[in-house]
């Protein structure tokens, strides 16, 4: 079921030079290749003739996870005798990944690096990371996994020359982690590389009218233009919906930045909680409040009227956009079908008219959305001081 998902983060690569548009493409040095036919070559040689695209990620890293379905649905919608696709794990044993892809699906082959050396070939500091190969086995674009768009490969693979938009902001609101092993604003001191480092500062002048973004490799993590209410949103792992503020957060953007090499990466996110919290001066809490929601309830039509999505794409069931008074207000969406899957949806409905989507859903597609009140878990967002927001009111994030 794809509903509408507000305030979600957009996963983003670190950029870097080392491999320009046009040039050869570096040589994949697999120990082991899973879900090939036997006797698959992975040599630019064996390759010449089709469009490869590579996916550097790893198992453990959450954006490379989250630029999955949007990678299986353009794999799965494309013929493999002309667009291959090859995920190159970021130097992790066969058994981490077999164990992975027997509980995930990960479209295309999967090639098995276990010192990273392709990572390195490619200049690849930061995940996910994705290059396009064309069939003459030159790049032909370096990109976001999101920014992979279906009718550009479809282009290349005929010979054609493609639009590869890549956002160009994305490069100036990122600065490749090759380079922030210390020193001020990211430049390398060689003498003094420290063994810990983290910093949360405000971004640089110019970058407020950029993209918030993301990104995290083995090593650390950062975040660049977010304002304090993403940062406790990406800290928290809560959409902005579940987030009740009782104090006002700090206005501006800001950066946050953590190279902790000997750290596991599931402990990157209470780095980012520790420093919020201390800058801005905040104490977070999860607690249940009762809110109101709304329960989306299947019918006995619902499974005769619901058509499966031809090719699954990326989506996050979150929250419904009640308009009026010209404000947006996030409401809570629990789905309690009990119908697993995704399907394809199209319906008319005026915008803001909330009976409308109601009236919508149960005739087209046999589904219920019900408003009531329920015990939901929230985190709750206090002044450290104990100082309430200007007007005393709670409110939730924009």
């Amino acid at each position: 079921m794809k509903l509408k998902f507000a305030g979600a983060l957009l996963l983003l690569s670190m950029p870097c030079y080392a491999i320009q548009r046009g040039s050869h493409a570096p040589a994949l040095a697999f120990t082991q290749l899973l879900q090939a036919p036997a006797g698959s070559r992975t040599d630019w040689r064996s390759l010449r003739g089709k469009v490869v695209v590579l996916e550097f990620w790893a198992t453990w890293c959450g954006p490379c996870i989250a630029a999955m379905p949007h990678l299986n649905s353009l794999a799965e919608s494309l013929d493999p005798s002309a667009v291959q696709f090859i995920s190159v794990d970021d130097g992790e044993p066969a058994g981490t990944v077999q164990e992975f892809l027997s509980k995930r699906k990960m479209a295309g082959w999967s090639g098995i690096d276990p010192t990273a050396v392709t990572a390195k070939r490619y200049g690849v500091t930061f995940i996910p990371n994705t290059f396009v190969i064309d069939a003459q086995g030159r790049v032909a674009a370096r990109l976001a996994p999101d920014e992979l768009k279906r009718e550009d490969l479809l282009a290349l693979a005929s010979g054609k020359k493609p639009k590869f938009e890549h956002d160009a902001s994305r490069d100036a609101a990122i600065r490749t982690i090759s380079t922030t092993s210390g020193g001020k604003g990211g430049q390398a001191d060689s003498s003094s590389k420290p063994l810990f480092e983290m910093a949360l500062r405000e971004s640089e002048p110019g970058s407020q009218s950029l993209a918030l973004s993301f990104g995290m490799s083995k090593e650390g993590m950062d975040v660049r233009n977010a304002d304090p209410s993403a940062l406790l949103r990406v800290a928290f792992h809560v959409p902005a919906e579940r987030m009740t503020l009782h104090t006002t957060l700090p206005h501006g953007s800001y950066d946050f930045h953590l190279f902790a090499p000997g750290e596991d990466p599931e402990h990157f996110f209470s780095d980012l909680q520790t420093a919020v919290t201390s800058v801005f001066g905040l104490r977070v809490r999860r607690e249940k409040e009762l809110e109101e929601v709304y329960v989306l309830q299947a019918t006995p039509a619902a499974k005769a009227l619901l058509s499966h999505a031809a090719s699954p794409t990326a989506s996050m069931p979150g929250n419904f956009e009640e308009q009026g008074n010209g404000e947006v207000r996030l409401i809570i969406v629990l789905n309690e079908t009990g119908i697993a899957g995704k399907y394809d949806v199209s319906l008319k409905i005026p915008k803001g008219d909330a009976a409308a989507a109601k009236a919508a859903l149960a005739k087209n597609l046999g589904l219920n959305l019900v408003q009531e009140k329920r015990s939901i878990e929230m985190v709750i967002v206090d002044s450290a001081s104990g100082e309430k927001a200007s007007d005393g009111s709670a409110s939730k994030p924009k």
